[in-house]
């Protein structure tokens, strides 16, 4: 699931604790303010450590980050915290930085079962810097209470595998940081170094699926992406995002952004015959304005009922909306996850190719205390050419992958998964045939048939 919380202000979270976190804050910029350190530019190595030694040990500085310094103070958190965290990258910005996530779990880099993954982006526009730092802090806090024992981090932690990406637009940050707030407009440093939206640059599903509703038994879940995406500017960034996206079953995810104090939710574009902005709810409505209250419903300033206020222009809505009834725009990474239930009965199809379909019906209670776990186990099809090749082309996607089945860095396939001689005869129009995933995704059951002459 996906929703988006936009806000000019980083303060609070959720629940009590988030109140803590949020006056932790506060008394952190006190902190600062007493011991006179400032903003540190790009570089400023020395005005980053030069912090009295007498600071206590849940102190994290609060401050604008370069690259430099962002990068160094996300693999420092991950020694501290070695036993829960780690970095990785997911691939590089356009002007060759990585993009650098922290996780924490557990067991850091390694998916546990009915471990729920959730992932947390900020800085999409490389001059909204709020997501950003509050992500550089929460990686610090996360690691600091752990350390410090609180049981609520432990436990969040030792059941949820998080990770944070604090910066998916370097490249734009550092244009808007250079010329300095004051001097720069608002579009100065918003796109990529492309001069592209990321937030508008993910695929246009959303049109697929209003297609795809009206044509009787189409699926409207997991769409192809469609051919013609890829004949535009695609940018490393949003590539890196999407392979991202297939490395873990993420159910949970939310971008931060600057300029108002709302949460948005799925659909982002209207449904509305000329885009108009129009209320435009995904089947799982229920879901996402639940997830959106969950969040609106304790944050400090949220809940704060006047008008004159920082987003207080959405204070009849309940500070969230429904982001086609907001502003209508393609390309959001809203993701495709439709994983996590509301209360009521769900019909549940597990399916993939060469094995047979099942169908459950699932009942959730409307008080449930953790997450419940059901079971499919499929069975697979007749090993027979024309029976395999029947279900095989009825469930191959329609559209070539170029992202292909590679990890995080477009790593090659492995020898063992590369089909004889498949570099030697390419498809004559350059895109690979219908069975090519076959080979890719399947190798422990390839059928050796298919490979004789």
């Amino acid at each position: 699931m996906v929703f988006r919380r936009v806000g000019a202000s980083g303060e609070g979270a959720a629940g009590q604790p988030g109140e803590q976190l949020g006056n932790f804050k506060a008394q952190t910029r006190k902190q600062l303010q007493r011991f006179g350190t400032h903003c540190a530019g790009g570089g400023d190595l020395e005005a980053e450590e030069a912090l009295p030694s007498d600071l206590p040990p849940n102190f994290i500085r609060f401050t604008h980050h370069s690259y430099a310094q962002m990068v160094r103070v996300l693999k420092r958190t991950a020694t501290r915290c070695a036993q829960v965290a780690k970095t990785y990258s997911i691939g590089r910005s356009f002007d060759g930085k990585d993009l650098l996530v922290i996780e924490f779990s557990g067991r850091p880099g390694q998916h546990e079962l009915m471990e729920p993954e959730v992932k947390l982006i900020g800085n999409i526009h490389g001059n909204e810097v709020t997501g950003r730092e509050m992500l550089i802090y929460l990686a610090q806090y996360l690691c600091s209470e752990y350390l410090l024992g609180n049981p609520r981090i432990q436990r969040l932690l030792n059941t949820t595998r998080i990770h944070l990406l604090p910066s998916m637009n370097p490249d734009g940050y550092e244009v808007a940081a250079a010329e300095g707030a004051g001097y720069n407009g608002w579009t100065s440093g918003r796109q990529n170094a492309q001069n592209l939206d990321l937030n508008r640059n993910f695929p246009d599903l959303t049109s697929e699926y209003y297609r795809l509703a009206s044509v009787r038994g189409a699926r409207s879940d997991h769409i192809p992406i469609p051919e013609h995406y890829w004949w535009g500017k695609v940018a490393p960034e949003t590539k890196a995002i999407m392979k991202w996206m297939r490395t873990a079953p993420f159910v949970l995810s939310a971008s931060l952004h600057g300029g108002d104090l709302v949460v948005s939710y799925p659909f982002d574009f209207s449904k509305h015959p000329l885009e108009e902005k129009m209320f435009s709810p995904t089947p799982d409505e229920k879901m996402f304005k639940l997830l959106a209250r969950a969040y609106a419903d304790v944050h400090p300033m949220m809940m704060d009922r006047s008008e004159d206020r920082c987003g207080g222009n959405f204070l009849k809505r309940g500070s969230i909306i429904n982001g086609a009834d907001w502003y209508s725009f393609t390309g959001a990474p809203d993701g495709d996850y439709w994983r996590l239930l509301p209360p009521g009965s769900h019909i549940v199809i597990a399916q993939a190719p060469g094995y047979s379909k099942v169908m459950k019906r699932v009942t959730i209670p409307l008080r449930m205390k953790r997450a419940g776990r059901v079971d499919f186990i499929l069975q697979p099809l007749g090993t027979g050419p024309k029976k395999f090749l029947r279900e095989l082309q009825r469930t191959a996607p329609a559209s070539r992958d170029p992202l292909g089945r590679g990890g995080l860095q477009d790593e090659p396939l492995p020898p063992e998964l590369e089909p004889p001689g498949a570099r030697r005869q390419p498809a004559a129009s350059g895109s690979k045939p219908w069975w090519w995933s076959y080979f890719t995704s399947l190798s422990p059951h390839r059928p050796r048939w298919l490979l004789k002459y």
